[in-house]
């Protein structure tokens, strides 16, 4: 009898739950998300060890002659994904509040050969954040002006290896296409977008008078969501001292222009 009572004792108790999968993962957090992209980079350095080493641009060079083997266009592949992970550390590292860590990371991207315009558009817009937080002013400016220059190719960052090769000597030519604005703002706020077009001309050109005449114009026909007529704006306001301000407004370039509107 006590047997049979210690049996249907032990049928009445519930098992001990078991782990699973997800409970044994820990939350997703942007300190995890460091580690995994520093992992990356170490994968892809590995990588292109066993590739062969090939330096970025000696692919470009046999891409462009036709002579790409298979092995090279993987690290070419390779290289890219390195860059935009190097991109995201120093994204990362802006919104944990480590503006050193951020710039350390920009500046071994810009030191990249051979470096897209998309990557190198947003990695001078985050070196103008970390130094505007560093009250590094007068190194943010500049960052700011060379980020204005290749504004039309913020677009996105995934297709890295398509952007074209830089132009030489003429540094007005990434804002040749005053149609840029129109297609990305709407019919509706064309005027806005071909009037913060105009602003990264006129600074681009040092003119900072015309260029903030534009910038106003382009922000009173709701140009704040114009991220041309935004880096405009911090750069005027670098050059004017506002560093307050342009801290403020450089601090929302590192969201999607539909966040940084909210």
């Amino acid at each position: 009898e006590r047997l049979a009572a210690a049996e249907i004792a032990d049928e009445s108790e519930e098992p001990p739950p078991q782990p699973t999968t997800e409970s044994a993962i820990a939350a997703p957090t942007l300190e995890h998300g460091v580690k995994c992209l520093r992992a990356a980079i170490t994968q892809c350095d590995e990588a292109l060890r066993t590739a062969g080493g090939l330096a970025h641009g000696a692919l470009v060079a046999r891409a462009a002659q036709g002579t790409l083997s298979q092995a090279d266009e993987y690290a070419l592949q390779v290289h890219t994904v390195r860059r935009v992970a190097t991109l995201q550390l120093a994204w990362c590292a802006l919104v944990l509040a480590d503006p050193l860590a951020a710039l350390g990371w920009c500046e071994a991207l810009l030191a990249c050969e051979g470096l897209a315009h998309n990557l190198k558009a947003h990695a001078h817009t985050f070196a103008c954040d970390a130094l505007c937080h560093l009250d590094r002013s007068a190194e943010a400016a500049p960052h700011a002006r060379e980020a204005l220059a290749l504004s039309d190719a913020m677009g996105g960052v995934v297709a890295a290896s398509e952007a074209p090769p830089a132009g030489e000597g003429n540094e007005l030519e990434p804002v040749r296409n005053v149609w840029y604005e129109r297609a990305a703002l709407g019919d509706g706020k064309a005027a806005a977008g071909l009037y913060a077009t105009l602003a990264s001309v006129h600074v681009l050109r040092d003119d900072l008078a015309q260029a903030r005449a534009c910038v106003a114009q382009a922000m009173s026909l709701g140009g704040a969501e114009s991220r041309t007529a935004q880096l405009a704006l911090v750069y005027l306001d670098l050059r004017d001292g506002k560093v307050d301000t342009a801290r403020d407004v450089i601090q929302r370039q590192r969201l999607p222009l539909a966040a940084a509107a909210q």
